[in-house]
C-alpha cells in the first residue's frame, strides 16, 4: 500500500441518522492546519436544503457517509448533483471503540474522506434507482400473494376441502373457479365437470370427492375475503409491470442482448438490470460484479492453511435471482451450463452449491454482453469434451491397456483434428 495523502481539502462527513444527521466540514489550510465546524440537520426537506446550501457556500470537494439503512437514499438525492459523495459501506468505516458520539463519528467520516479511505459503493444512476423501487416493490407483493396462497391453503384444509390433494395447483384456471363457487356456497361437487379443465378432467371422480364437504359460512367469508385481496394483488401486479416496461423502454437493446442467455426471462432481465445498471464501466472486471452481487467465492487463510470460506455477502435482490436463473439454465438441454453444472455434480459439489457456481458463470456472462454489446454465443454442451479430447484419449487408452489390452487408435473422421 503506498504513502497516504490528502485527497480532498474541504470535505464533510455526515453521520446519517433516521431523525437528523451531523455533519462535520473539515477545512484543511495552505499550512496543513485543520478547521473543523460541525452542524445538525433533521432529515426533513427543509433543513436537507440548508445543509446543500452550507456545503456548496464553503466549497465542499466531497461529502462522505455511511449506507445505513434506507436513511441515506433521500440525504444522496437532495445532495446529487452539488457535492461529490462517497457513500461507503458501514463495516468499514467503524471508529475506534470507546469513542463513539455522534459528532465524533462525523469527525472520523471527515477524516477517511479527506484522506481517500473510504471504497465508493456503486449507487446507480436515478432512472435505475426508480426502477429498483419498482421492481423491489413488486418482489415484495409477490412474496406477499404466495403468502396469502398459503393462508387460503389453510381454510380450505380447516373447512375439511382436499383440492391441493389432487391438483397441483389450487390457484389455475380451475382452481380458481372453484374456490370463487365455494366463496359463494354453491355446491362445487356437482359443477366439477363444468369447472374442471384440461387434464383435470381426468380426476373428475377424485375432485367430487374433495369438494363433497361443504365449506362452513365464517370460513366462505373469509375465503371470499382472501379472494378479494388476490385480485387486487394481481391487479396491483399489473400496474407495476406497466411501469417497468414504460421505464424499460430506452434500454431494450440491452434486455434482449441479456434475453438471449440460457435460464434469463423478462422479469429476471428486469431485475438485473435494475440492480446493475447498463455501464459497466463502474465494475472493472466481471470478478468485481460477482463480488459486489456475493457470488465471489470467499477466502480464509490462516497459518499458511486454506480453509473453507462461504461466499461473499453482496447485493441479495441480484443473487437471488440469479441463482433462480441458474436453476432455469441447468435445466435447458444441451447447453454450456447445464454441462458444467452436471460435471460440477459428478465432482462431488452438493447440488446449492452447484448451482452458486452456475449463478457465478451467469454473472460473468452478464458483464461481457453488456461491456461488449455483443449478443452471447453457448459454447454447448460438447465444450468440455472438446476441450479435453486429448486428455481423455490418454485416459480412456491407459485404462484399456490396464485391463491387459492393446490399443491401436484410427481416426474414423476425416475433417477432425489428428489424435494426440
Amino acid at each position: 500500500m503506498g504513502a497516504i495523502h490528502v485527497c480532498f481539502k474541504v470535505v464533510c462527513g455526515l453521520d446519517v441518522h433516521q431523525a437528523e444527521v451531523v455533519a462535520c466540514l473539515s477545512i484543511q489550510d495552505a499550512r496543513g492546519r485543520l478547521r473543523r465546524e460541525t452542524r445538525r440537520f433533521r432529515t426533513v426537506y427543509a433543513e436537507l436544503l440548508q445543509l446543500r446550501d452550507w456545503l456548496v457556500a464553503e466549497g465542499c470537494e466531497a461529502l462522505g457517509m455511511e449506507a445505513t439503512g434506507h436513511y441515506w437514499k433521500p440525504i444522496y438525492s437532495i445532495l446529487e448533483g452539488h457535492v461529490r459523495m462517497i457513500v461507503g459501506n458501514p463495516t468499514q468505516m467503524k471508529g475506534l471503540k470507546g469513542r463513539k458520539t455522534d459528532q465524533q463519528d462525523a469527525e472520523w467520516i471527515a477524516d477517511l474522506t479527506r484522506l481517500g479511505l473510504i471504497k465508493p459503493s456503486f449507487v446507480p444512476p436515478p432512472d435505475f434507482r426508480a426502477l429498483r423501487d419498482f421492481l423491489r416493490t413488486r418482489r415484495g407483493m409477490i412474496q406477499a400473494r404466495t403468502t396469502l396462497q398459503n393462508e387460503t391453503l389453510k381454510v380450505l384444509e380447516v373447512g375439511g376441502v382436499k383440492l391441493s390433494t389432487f391438483m397441483s395447483s389450487v390457484f389455475g384456471v380451475s382452481g380458481m373457479a372453484m374456490l370463487r363457487a365455494l366463496a359463494k356456497g354453491e355446491s362445487v361437487a356437482g359443477q366439477v365437470h363444468l369447472l374442471a379443465k384440461g387434464k383435470l378432467r381426468s380426476k373428475l371422480a377424485d375432485l367430487r370427492l374433495a369438494l363433497e364437504q361443504p365449506l362452513p359460512p365464517h370460513l366462505q367469508q373469509i375465503l371470499a375475503t382472501q379472494l378479494e385481496r388476490m385480485d387486487q394483488l394481481e391487479g396491483h401486479l399489473r400496474t407495476l409491470d406497466a411501469r417497468v416496461e414504460e421505464r424499460m423502454a430506452p434500454y431494450e437493446a440491452e434486455r434482449h442482448l441479456l434475453m438471449e442467455i440460457s435460464g434469463l426471462g423478462r422479469t429476471s432481465v428486469n431485475v438485473i438490470l435494475a440492480e446493475v445498471g447498463v455501464d459497466m464501466g463502474v465494475f472493472p472486471t466481471p470478478a468485481h460484479l460477482a463480488a459486489w452481487a456475493g457470488l465471489a467465492p470467499g477466502s480464509f487463510e490462516t497459518g499458511g492453511k486454506n480453509r473453507r470460506a462461504p461466499t461473499l455477502k453482496g447485493n441479495t435482490y441480484l443473487k437471488t435471482i440469479l441463482v433462480e436463473c441458474a436453476g432455469a439454465a441447468v435445466r435447458s438441454k444441451g447447453t454450456f451450463f447445464s454441462a458444467k453444472f452436471n460435471q460440477l455434480r459428478r465432482r462431488g459439489l452438493d447440488y446449492r452449491k452447484a448451482l452458486v457456481a452456475i449463478a457465478h458463470k451467469l454473472i460473468v456472462v452478464i458483464h461481457r454482453v453488456l461491456s461488449g454489446k455483443a449478443p452471447f454465443q453457448d459454447l454447448g454442451a460438447a465444450y468440455f469434451e472438446q476441450r479435453n479430447r486429448a486428455h481423455m484419449i490418454r485416459n480412456l487408452t491407459r485404462r484399456l491397456e490396464t485391463l491387459g489390452f492393446a490399443v491401436t487408435l484410427q481416426n474414423l473422421n476425416i475433417e477432425s483434428e489428428p489424435l494426440q
